[in-house]
């Protein structure tokens, strides 16, 4: 048995599937309610469980690893692994390096900040490090120490993948890596970013005489192009104008080269099952930076790599505001990726912060419309509550609030709402996979079908296909 991406879905040997899946975090649980959780998740319908696999976790000692439990319980990931597959539940895992997940340093290892701080951090243009977990992602320090990690890690899942008869069928690859200039609103200006912006340029231009004529500039050689002023200096030329532009086009190109080279690095420690990154997409409550943050990615999309995208649906407060925005993000989503599954990684079920108390009945509506606008599967953020381990959260004790189950495995008011949704979809699951897509209005009008939304029945429909 195996578990595969065909097209724009997802199939469990030759059977088209709903991924249906809830995250449960094993290092933030204690080790003896392990089983209780897992318990509760099949009693949820859930056929999938998700959670990070944090490096620092894993790692806590330079060149010291621990998946068997023996310096903390809660370190176990052996047995986590053999319990979900005991209660028939398949896995995601969520190896980083980055993960993000609110865990301090974004889940790189303590050690590692501290020795190579000064070296890896993102920098400003003035070379100050300015504050935020990211690290320059092509800095020789942090690869170095990523490769050591994922010969660790990488062989661990792959011993333990579906078709070699573990549980875990799909993987992340990083986590939203976009997302740590975009809140920072700042781009890293280290030596190594620069030294690529130029060789992006070198690539895309036939001569630096070119890049003089469109720039209006007069570069004696690419070597001598400075990268762009930071912060919301206004354009001083055309030539800042042009630069700037192309700086933008070359973080999306940066970010693809990145997340090539770490599926690279999983695919050659023998990790085959499907790859997936996350794309931040609501921001406090509202969908409507997402058109911008796809297109960090695109560089990604189509045929340029394996990965798919598993889209954060968390519209926080439902309402009319915001309603309509999941199906803007699909629609986006599925435009840009081609051909794979329509994924929700990180489907609102709780809240981050306490002062947000998500509606069970609109959280209801809000599920039955993501699936009608093209889900193909859902992975409930956060099944599960957890506790910090001391030191490790940026959120205090408590990580996530109003989730189906608490931390100590006892269930809220969104339960039932969740193993309703999971009924629903069990007994709809191949009305839903084997969904036909309507035709686009161009093909309806080319067909001539009128439009109820715009023509009556019996419009007289001379229009030209041309519009």
């Amino acid at each position: 048995m195996n578990f595969s991406i065909k097209e724009n879905n997802f199939y469990l040997g030759n059977k088209k599937v709903f991924l249906n899946s809830g995250e449960i975090h094993y290092f933030r649980i204690k080790r003896a309610l392990w089983d209780k959780h897992l318990d509760e998740a099949k009693e949820a319908g859930l056929t999938t469980v998700s959670t990070y696999v944090p490096w620092a976790w894993h790692e806590a000692e330079e060149s010291v690893f621990d998946f068997d439990g023996s310096t903390c319980p809660e370190r176990d990931l052996k047995s986590w692994l053999q319990l979900c597959q005991a209660h028939n539940l398949n896995c995601i895992v969520k190896p980083g390096p980055f993960i993000l997940a609110e865990f301090r340093g974004a889940g790189l290892p303590d050690w590692f900040l501290e020795q190579y701080r000064d070296e890896v951090k993102m920098r400003n243009s003035k070379g100050e490090i300015f504050p935020s977990d990211g690290v320059s992602l092509f800095n020789e320090k942090y690869l170095e120490k990523t490769a050591l990690w994922y010969d660790q890690i990488m062989p661990f899942i792959s011993e333990r993948e579906l078709s070699a008869g573990g549980p875990i069928i799909m993987m992340q690859i990083c986590n939203e890596i976009g997302v740590f200039s975009w809140l920072a609103k700042q781009a890293d200006y280290g030596n190594a970013v620069k030294e690529r912006f130029i060789s992006y340029l070198s690539r895309k231009f036939i001569s630096i005489q070119e890049v003089n004529h469109l720039w209006g500039t007069d570069y004696q050689d690419f070597v001598h192009i400075e990268l762009p002023p930071d912060g919301k200096l206004p354009y001083a030329s055309k030539g800042d104008r042009s630069r700037d532009y192309e700086w933008h086009c070359f973080w999306r190109t940066y970010y693809g080269d990145y997340l090539r080279m770490l599926t690279g690095m999983a695919r050659e420690r023998g990790v085959r099952v499907p790859l997936y990154h996350n794309l931040p997409g609501w921001i406090y409550g509202n969908g409507y930076e997402f058109p911008v943050n796809i297109t960090m990615y695109e560089d990604l999309f189509g045929d340029k790599s394996e990965i798919i995208f598993g889209v954060d649906h968390i519209p926080e407060f439902m309402s009319y505001r915001n309603m309509h925005d999941d199906r803007i993000i699909n629609d986006n989503t599925a435009a840009m990726q081609g051909s794979k599954p329509l994924f929700a990684a990180e489907f609102q079920c709780g809240s981050r912060e306490y002062h947000v108390v998500p509606n069970p009945r609109e959280l209801e509506l809000f599920y039955k419309a993501s699936v009608a606008n093209g889900l193909t599967g859902w992975n409930y953020y956060m099944f599960s509550q957890g506790r910090n381990p001391s030191r490790k959260g940026y959120s205090g004790e408590i990580f996530y609030w109003f989730t189906p189950l608490n931390a100590e495995g006892e269930s809220s008011s969104t339960f039932p709402l969740v193993r309703r949704m999971n009924k629903l979809v069990k007994t709809s699951e191949s009305l839903i996979v084997d969904r036909i897509m309507q035709p686009s209005w161009k093909d309806r009008l080319r067909a001539g079908v009128s439009c109820s939304l715009c023509l009556p029945p019996s419009a007289d429909l001379h229009i030209s296909t041309d519009c």
